[in-house]
């Protein structure tokens, strides 16, 4: 009984080691690599801040949206381009602050006018 019990924590305990997360690392050998080198081993994350309260930022005059793109801040709230439509009229189908809403060339969001519509983008103009 002792021995099937100990046999039993063994395996949970390998068990649970085996499906924990494993730390990822990065490598690089200073003696040998060069600066091209270092940028290629790095991840090509920025490390820039998205948002700072208080922080005033200039609008940019165009805006593109894309399907597997990060999310875009605009004046109210983030978007995101969760997919288009296609058809005689194409749509584009937004995430603006967790709420879905459909474009179409024209039409106008956080003084921003949809311009273009792409099978897999969305381009977005400031208005004038």
């Amino acid at each position: 009984m002792k021995t099937c019990a100990l046999f039993l924590l063994l395996l949970i305990t390998s068990l649970l080691s085996a499906c924990a997360p494993q730390p990822r690392s990065t490598y690089i050998n200073n003696s040998e690599a060069s600066s091209s080198a270092k940028a290629e081993a790095l991840p090509a994350a920025s490390r820039e801040a998205v948002f700072v309260y208080g922080e005033k930022r200039p609008a940019r005059s165009r805006v593109v949206l894309e399907l597997t793109g990060e999310p875009v801040l605009l004046a109210s709230s983030y978007a995101r381009l969760a997919g288009v439509v296609a058809g005689a009229r194409p749509a584009a189908c937004l995430e603006l602050g967790g709420r879905g809403l459909v474009l179409v060339k024209g039409e106008t969001i956080d003084d921003y006018r949809v311009v273009g519509l792409s099978s897999d983008s969305v381009v977005l103009e400031r208005g004038k």
